[in-house]
């Protein structure tokens, strides 16, 4: 058995975690089924990604911040987000999707994003990092360090250069 530096083992964390979500998500659903197809039951999917998700804001603001302070001398912005959205499936049919997204802006016009996905349904989770209006890069999930930080570079390059990936 793995702990952590609490003595805690990491998936008693994660089972807290998405017990003291539930009521937030709920809230959360309620106000996104003003404007999308919400059930009720994707409260434990919208849990999973906010866990999820909090297990890799440390390691995602570690590397806008890198990329800030080595490449861009403290010109960009961090915002994140969470989100639900109606995404295009691989069937060709529309499918609600919650996302949490950590957007990296500088110079106004470039940006960087990652956007964690969920599909509340199948519980499937789905990741890309992308440069405004350039082809994504899709990573799978748990993100591997490795995987993130070649999608980093490439949406960098994308980003500063104007190439779309194509």
């Amino acid at each position: 058995m793995t702990h952590d530096d609490s003595g805690v083992q990491p998936w008693i964390e994660r089972a807290a975690s998405l017990v003291q979500y539930r009521d937030e998500a709920d809230s959360f659903i309620t106000r996104a089924s003003a404007n999308l197809p919400t059930d009720p039951e994707d409260a434990e999917a919208v849990c999973l990604l906010w866990t999820e998700a909090d297990g890799l804001d440390r390691k995602v603001s570690a590397y806008f911040t890198a990329m800030n302070d080595a490449l861009l001398d403290g010109r960009g912005r961090l915002d994140v987000t969470r989100g639900a959205d109606v995404s295009r499936g691989s069937e060709e049919r529309d499918s609600l999707v919650y996302q949490c997204t950590w957007a990296f802006q500088w110079d106004e016009v470039r940006d960087i994003s990652l956007v964690l996905a969920i599909e509340p349904r199948s519980k499937h989770f789905n990741a890309r990092v992308a440069a405004a209006g350039a082809e994504a890069v899709a990573l799978s999930v748990p993100i591997d360090d490795a995987r993130l930080e070649d999608a980093l570079a490439i949406a960098y390059y994308r980003a500063a250069t104007g190439s779309t990936g194509g």
